[in-house]
C-alpha cells in the first residue's frame, strides 16, 4: 500500500494546485465580463464624471435592463475599471445560456470528480486488504 499512496498523496496535490491556480486567474467578475463579451455584449468606457456616476448608480456585479432613447439594453457596470458593457436582448440571452451551460460543465466536472475519487478510494481499499475482492466475494456463487 506504501507505494500507491505517496504518488497518489503527490497527484491529488497537483490537482488542487491546478484548481487553485485556475481559481486565481481571473476574478468573477472578469469571468463575467469576458462571458458578456464574447455573447454580444459591447464594453463602453465611461469617461466623463457624469457617465462615471450613473456607472455606478447602477446595481453592482448584476446585468439590469435599462431604457435609452426608446430602446431597451442590458447593462452591467464595472465602476473599478469605469467600463458599462451594453448588450441588447439577443446578447443577453446568449449569455444566460452561456452561463447555464457553464454551470451544467462545472456539475459535470464536480460529479465526475466525486466518482473518480470514489474510485480510487475503493481501489485502494481493495488492494489494502480491507475489502474482499470481487474474485473472493463472487468465488463458487451462486448464493
Amino acid at each position: 500500500m506504501g507505494g500507491i499512496v505517496k504518488p497518489l498523496v503527490a497527484l491529488a496535490g497537483a490537482a488542487l494546485l491546478v484548481i487553485v491556480l485556475e481559481g486565481c486567474a481571473t476574478t468573477p467578475a472578469e469571468q463575467t465580463e469576458r462571458l458578456l463579451i464574447r455573447n454580444g455584449f459591447k464594453a463602453v468606457p465611461a469617461t466623463t464624471p457624469a457617465q462615471r456616476e450613473r456607472l455606478a448608480s447602477l446595481p453592482p456585479a448584476k446585468v439590469s435592463l435599462i431604457k435609452r432613447q426608446g430602446h431597451h439594453y442590458y447593462v452591467y457596470p464595472d465602476a473599478t475599471r469605469n467600463m458599462l458593457y451594453v448588450g441588447s436582448k439577443a446578447a443577453y440571452q446568449a449569455y444566460q445560456m452561456a452561463v447555464q451551460d457553464q454551470s451544467l460543465a462545472q456539475d459535470a466536472r464536480l460529479a465526475r470528480d466525486v466518482r473518480d475519487q470514489s474510485v480510487i478510494n475503493e481501489d485502494q481499499l481493495e488492494m489494502s486488504g480491507a475489502v474482499p475482492s470481487v474474485e473472493e466475494v463472487w468465488e463458487g456463487w451462486p448464493q
